[in-house]
């Protein structure tokens, strides 16, 4: 899986710790029995954008008619070659960092994983047994991502 990685926040992150996420996220998706909805070319893409508050209020305010911050928003692409855009306000993961009284880096990593499950079609507004498959698949990789 290839990363397409912008930092409009000039972050300390490297694209290697996203690299190193997207593989264990596939492999503990294939652990999980989720093999079906695997990217099927080695050569899939994701984009990852971080940015600050300002611009995901804008992009949320555009795409989703929610005009204020959010932590992360995903745009699947539904394409075999790409599989969309996921954005991270870093300022606001900051803030949930804090908050949460856990690492940026592990509150970057549970957003991204939260996308990108996005992405391959998981949603938790769908229903109770829809976000309860998305939230403990999403914990299950933070977790074994932060062993």
């Amino acid at each position: 899986m290839k990363l397409l990685f912008t930092d409009e926040v000039n972050s300390d992150f490297a694209p290697d710790f996203f690299i190193n996420l997207n593989k264990f996220i596939l492999k503990s998706l294939v652990e999980h029995g989720y093999d079906e909805i695997m990217p099927k070319h080695d050569e899939t893409e994701v984009s990852l954008l971080l940015t600050d508050n300002a611009n995901i209020q804008t992009l949320n305010s555009e795409y989703r008619k929610k005009d204020y911050p959010t932590d992360v928003l995903s745009f699947p692409m539904g394409d075999e070659f790409m599989l969309g855009d996921i954005v991270i306000s870093l300022e606001k993961a900051m803030e949930q960092a804090k908050a949460n009284e856990v690492t940026l880096n592990k509150e970057v990593a549970f957003l991204y994983i939260h996308g990108f499950l996005h992405l391959l079609g998981f949603d938790h507004e769908t229903s109770a047994e829809d976000e309860k498959e998305m939230f403990d698949l999403q914990e299950n990789i933070l977790d074994g991502f932060y062993v």
